[in-house]
């Protein structure tokens, strides 16, 4: 398959879907991806190297918010919609990349079942070593993020539409009532 952990975490008909769409990349250190602000043509699974997000704020010089190498993807926003980017994503070192255009992988989450949804979202972060799973809803969307050697990383941004079926599949793993929203189980 591929270097990149979520690739290699897809079950093997998810990723025969993707297949036609993928395409292996070479990327130069300092060569843009997405600019912040602007809509996302693709998005990239990295095999090697490393991916940056960078933000600027008003008066302040240009930081560093996340990075992103063969654990990630970078170009996640477009889950929900076409959205634009909140960071510029620029490559860091020479990077191989799998790329693929971000309608057809938005096309390919749309029509993926909740169960499979989480089955890769636990898989990756098994393989990531995660210590644990962050499932936040936002007002848009629903934001995952993993612990991972005491630092949160964001991982994955679905669409807020998916929210409460994420969290029932992860109820009935663990053996917990899926109508109880009131207390802790």
């Amino acid at each position: 398959k591929s270097g990149n952990h979520l690739l290699t975490a897809l079950p093997r008909r998810e990723y025969e879907i993707l297949e036609p769409h993928l395409e292996e990349v070479e990327l130069a250190p300092s060569q843009t991806l997405f600019e912040e602000g602007r809509s996302i043509k693709r998005s990239y699974f990295p095999n090697s190297g490393f991916i940056s997000f960078v933000s600027s704020f008003e008066d302040e010089p240009v930081v560093e918010t996340a990075t992103i190498g063969p654990e990630g993807l970078a170009g996640t926003p477009f889950f929900v919609e076409q959205r634009p980017s909140p960071t510029r994503a620029v490559v860091q070192v020479p990077c191989t990349c799998i790329s693929i255009p971000a309608a057809a992988l938005r096309q390919v989450m749309a029509e993926a079942p909740i169960t499979k949804i989480v089955a890769v979202m636990l898989r990756h972060a098994q393989e990531g070593r995660a210590s644990d799973i962050h499932i936040e809803p936002q007002e848009a969307v629903t934001r995952v993020r993993y612990r991972i050697d005491g630092v949160l990383h964001e991982k994955l941004i679905l669409p807020k539409t998916v929210h409460e079926a994420v969290v029932s599949r992860i109820k009935i793993l663990s053996d917990m009532k899926i109508d109880e929203r009131r207390i802790p189980q």
